[in-house]
């Protein structure tokens, strides 16, 4: 048993210092605090992060491999037979495999935690695998009895959250990691705060084509306070982009998402919530107090009425183009105006075309937007005329365009 203990004290070391060379440098929020201050008039919606590494997705196929299991675990630890070891590292090595499980008993677990996991998933065979992590308090202490708590707070680190292009309102518990490397606030909002992430490599699923990212991608977050106003907010803002604004006839002016997430806690009674977006350069209101953003040519006023058109032309469809959705327990055909036209909602983004000079204006946060029934102009629930939103952007432009002439015409 003195040879097994040891063996197994340099099996932990092992996997413990692969781990740890590989471990992420992630952020934690601390929700449950911020959440106490849901309804004061602080500014802040979060408390400060700190850092919480984790395992980005795929690393662990890289430490649990079938030699190292064999020579520092079958033939060292455990007696395995030829038959058993072969039918057993089948199931770790598998898929959807055990790896993660085994990693976090590997790292923090004393050897009867080796025992519960052979008994459980390897000789009694159970269905659950590392796609059902992370287990709740109720699975860890069944498996691991009076070990659970331990696997239970130690498995966050091999289960850091995956976010996935073209879904919405997935829901996390507060114990769960994020995948961002490092955030930059852009922006404060009515209901939040918009920050700029980086999200680790492994842990963003495009929609098309559906592959992971193999580079840090950086996307734009807006997050939602924690209370009935804000939650409602990004609830109707949720609803609308994926139902209504993420359509494929969609126009290039007006910004669609990307996905959304609820961070759920038992101390909170609404959860922290996000909706991510593509990141862009600015909004318009930066842009134009940026002198060397004044055009300096003709063209580049025509360039600049033509991304105008291009918003209002986004408002008309938004006015115009019907969208199937249950309003009041039914299913009829409805529309949506804005309602919240500024010029910190219409953003800069890049077209696509590479060139750093090639811009695009788009709307964006659709969190006040209201529906209009079909052949009403007036309608109770929004505060605005149909025409608002045209006229909106009409004065924008008009402003744009002198701004544009009185910075063109400074001397440099």
């Amino acid at each position: 048993m003195t040879d097994a203990s040891e063996a197994w004290a340099a099996a932990r070391t092992h996997f413990r210092t692969l781990v740890n060379a590989e471990l992420s440098p992630g952020i934690r929020e601390d929700i449950n605090r911020a959440a106490k201050t849901r309804n004061s008039s602080e500014k802040s919606l979060r408390s400060p992060t700190d850092r919480e590494p984790f395992l980005r997705y795929g690393v662990a196929s890289k430490i649990v491999t079938k030699e190292a299991l064999h020579n520092l675990v079958a033939e060292e630890v455990v007696t395995w037979s030829e038959e058993q070891e072969e039918s057993y590292l089948s199931m770790i090595l598998g898929s959807p495999g055990l790896r993660c499980i085994l990693l976090t008993v590997l790292c923090i677990g004393e050897l009867e935690m080796l025992i519960q996991f052979e008994e459980y998933f390897l000789k009694q065979r159970q269905s659950k695998s590392d796609h059902d992590l992370p287990f709740d308090m109720d699975l860890a202490k069944k498996v691991f009895h009076e070990n659970g708590p331990r696997f239970f707070k130690a498995q966050f680190i091999f289960t850091a959250v995956t976010l996935t292009a073209g879904t919405y309102r997935v829901g996390y518990q507060a114990s769960r990691l994020l995948p961002y490397l490092e955030q930059t606030e852009l922006g404060k909002g009515a209901h939040g705060i918009v920050h700029k992430v980086k999200i680790e490599r492994g842990h963003f699923i495009f929609q098309q084509p559906r592959s992971r990212n193999m580079d840090p991608v950086f996307l734009a977050r807006k997050d939602f306070r924690p209370n009935f106003d804000s939650f409602e907010s990004f609830k109707a803002e949720s609803r609308i982009l994926k139902n209504f604004v993420n359509s494929s006839n969609c126009p290039s002016s007006i910004m669609t998402s990307i996905c959304s997430i609820e961070y759920t806690s038992p101390e909170n009674e609404f959860p922290f919530s996000s909706i991510f977006f593509p990141e862009a350069r600015s909004n318009i209101d930066k842009y134009i107090k940026n002198h060397e953003n004044a055009p300096k040519t003709d063209l580049h006023c025509l360039q600049n009425i033509k991304r105008m058109l291009d918003v209002c032309r986004g408002l008309v469809w938004l006015a115009e183009n019907l969208v199937y959705e249950p309003i009041r327990d039914e299913f009829q055909n409805a529309t949506y105006y804005h309602c919240d036209l500024k010029p910190d909602n219409i953003l800069v983004c890049d077209d696509g075309g590479g060139d750093p000079d090639s811009i695009i204006f788009k709307i964006s946060d659709f969190g006040e937007a209201r529906y209009i029934q079909p052949k009403i102009h007036i309608n109770k629930e929004v505060k605005a005329r149909p025409s608002t939103n045209i006229i909106k952007a009409g004065a924008k432009a008009v402003f744009w365009l002198r701004r544009s002439k009185i910075q063109s015409s400074k001397p440099p």
